[in-house]
């Protein structure tokens, strides 16, 4: 084997590299916890910035089954959701500073937008997850605080 072929394939290697690099770092900077709905277990993404709570899941084609994404605000607010670049449908849940629920959307749809949807009483976290995910809606969620 030449040094000249080892060297004309190299670029394939140093891009692999890179792909696993990137991987990596996006994989860290999602910030990934486990949360619990009447004891049952649910991998969430946490969207606890304003950026992240703008985001959302718009521009992704789905969800992952036994995942949700949890938008954790500051304070207790009326914070609403809408649609905006959304390719799949979903049901969504808001909850109390103790967990307890405060209001829910069931099969919520993109083609909704631009309704807004706005839990009755201010919220501590909103709870998206795809359609039909929990048979039944859950009296109580826990976020344990270290993870």
């Amino acid at each position: 084997v030449s040094v000249r072929k080892i060297l004309k394939h190299s670029w394939v290697f140093f891009v692999a590299i890179a792909l696993v690099v990137c991987g990596t770092v996006l994989w860290h900077q999602k910030s990934l916890k486990i949360i619990y709905l009447d004891k049952q277990p649910l991998i969430v993404e946490v969207a606890s910035t304003e950026k992240a709570r703008q985001i959302g899941l718009s521009g992704q084609s789905s969800m992952q089954k036994g995942h949700g994404m949890l938008f954790a605000f500051d304070g207790p607010s009326k914070s609403c959701m809408w649609m905006k670049d959304m390719q799949f449908p979903l049901d969504v849940y808001w909850y109390s500073a103790t967990g307890q629920p405060i209001g829910v959307y069931k099969n919520v749809r993109p083609s909704s937008f631009p309704e807004i949807f706005c839990p009755q009483i201010p919220a501590s976290y909103m709870l998206e997850v795809n359609v039909g995910q929990l048979s039944v809606s859950p009296k109580k969620i826990t976020i344990p605080a270290n993870q």
